[in-house]
């Protein structure tokens, strides 16, 4: 028999303590369970599986979406395992209690006080019996919300046995990713992003009975607060059908992609089919109430303290080779978005940057701009030009940017009249930049 009490030898408020059956027909004297289920906050409502493997209560101690929130937990060698937050749809915002099941443990009542109720604790009714899948797709976008600018990360998901199930690296160019996970399961997402220190959120993916991917967005952000340096990781979780949610959405009213572009760096890329989709979903989110809404949707965010922003590993450095007679900088590259990305970090970590420029062109003869060494000189006023602006553009003070002086050269082999040979000339014609 589990029962909820309030003792002096409790852990918190409301404990769940346990008394078996004696020989005699008498009950044992009750036995208060370890700090693995109660905590020093409220649990309530045990519920034992009818095979007596499986324990379910509510908490308000254990890490949850808000309230009381129901976890189960498992019999292993007599012990009882670490908690495992039941998800969305059986949790909400609200408190959700009471949770009693048929042996089967897929069809069985709760009772809350969610949104949408009729009065203050309502009765709920649920049938699971739907067979789970194998596997689902979590699909994603990892970025700098300071900056807007996507992040190249490596993501983990760890099971509850600390068993890595699936590792996976954000593109640099747009901050997408894609991995594979059984659903109806609590992983541990590690998230390792250039310039960012390590950190681990909890996540749930709910029970899938017909596949359909799901989406989470992923920002890191350093933020100072009273002298001291802290991480903020927030996830936006679309863990629910986001096709059909799309659709209606669209056939009620227009989705507005205009505040999304402003908050998202939405790069697109020849190989992400998914752009528009993505684009329409994360726009649908910031109209979702996660008080009240029947999608399973949530917004988690966690800070640790740091020493001061990781700068190791940062690209800080970056080289473009021009066409005969090009000056003109591809700022939309990959490799400069993460130079840029780098700059910032660096910024914010040390107060200011050193810049370093070498700008080159071949000895093939040029007519457009009177010499070569006149067009080495504006390749680099070019890339001095436009890396400043895309500095100040994303908030930096130009007196925290030192640019030295530039190096404009001519360099190559001697022009022999082959000027149709680009692969001869063509890496001489260039303009480095290198951040310190």
């Amino acid at each position: 028999m589990f029962f909820v009490a309030t003792r002096k030898d409790g852990i918190g408020e409301k404990d769940i303590y346990k008394s078996s059956r004696i020989e005699n027909g008498e009950w044992s004297d009750p036995e208060i369970l370890s700090t693995t289920i109660n905590t020093e906050y409220d649990e309530d409502g045990p519920f034992l599986s009818s095979d007596g493997k499986t324990l379910y209560f509510s908490s308000k101690g254990h890490e949850g979406i808000g309230g009381y929130d129901f976890f189960k937990s498992e019999l292993v060698n007599d012990n009882w395992s670490t908690p495992v937050n039941m998800g969305i749809p059986f949790n909400s915002p609200a408190d959700d209690i009471y949770l009693v099941m048929q042996d089967n443990n897929e069809i069985g009542f709760f009772s809350s006080n969610r949104e949408g109720n009729l009065g203050a604790m309502d009765i709920y009714g649920f049938d699971i019996s739907c067979p789970n899948i194998e596997n689902t797709e979590l699909r994603g976008i990892v970025y700098n919300k300071s900056n807007k600018l996507p992040l190249e990360a490596t993501l983990a998901l760890i099971n509850t046995d600390n068993k890595t199930v699936n590792e996976t690296k954000s593109l640099a160019e747009n901050g997408k990713f894609l991995m594979i996970a059984p659903p109806e399961n609590t992983y541990k997402l590690t998230v390792n992003a250039v310039g960012f220190n390590s950190q681990t959120v909890n996540v749930t993916i709910p029970k899938q009975c017909e596949f359909y991917p799901l989406f989470s967005e992923i920002m890191l952000e350093n933020i100072k607060k009273d002298g001291q340096d802290y991480q903020v990781a927030t996830l936006r979780n679309s863990f629910f059908n986001t096709a059909d949610a799309i659709a209606k959405a669209q056939k009620d009213g227009d989705i507005n992609t205009s505040q999304i572009t402003n908050e998202v760096p939405l790069n697109k890329t020849a190989n992400d089919k998914d752009f528009e989709h993505d684009k329409l979903l994360m726009a649908l989110t910031r109209t979702i109430d996660t008080s009240n809404t029947n999608l399973a949707y949530t917004i988690i965010s966690d800070t640790i303290k740091v020493d001061k922003p990781d700068t190791t590993g940062l690209i800080t450095f970056y080289q473009e080779f021009f066409g005969y007679n090009i000056r003109e900088v591809n700022t939309n590259h990959p490799d400069y978005i993460k130079m840029i990305e780098g700059a910032l970090i660096r910024i914010k970590a040390t107060g200011k940057i050193s810049i370093d420029i070498e700008s080159s062109a071949s000895k093939v003869p040029t007519k457009t701009f009177k010499s070569n060494i006149n067009l080495a000189s504006l390749r680099g006023d070019e890339a001095k030009a436009v890396i400043l602006k895309s500095l100040t553009d994303k908030g930096v003070n130009a007196d925290n940017i030192e640019i030295n002086k530039i190096n404009s050269i001519v360099s190559g082999p001697r022009y022999t009249g082959d000027y149709k040979n680009t692969e001869k000339y063509h890496k001489f014609q260039y303009v480095k930049i290198t951040i310190k």
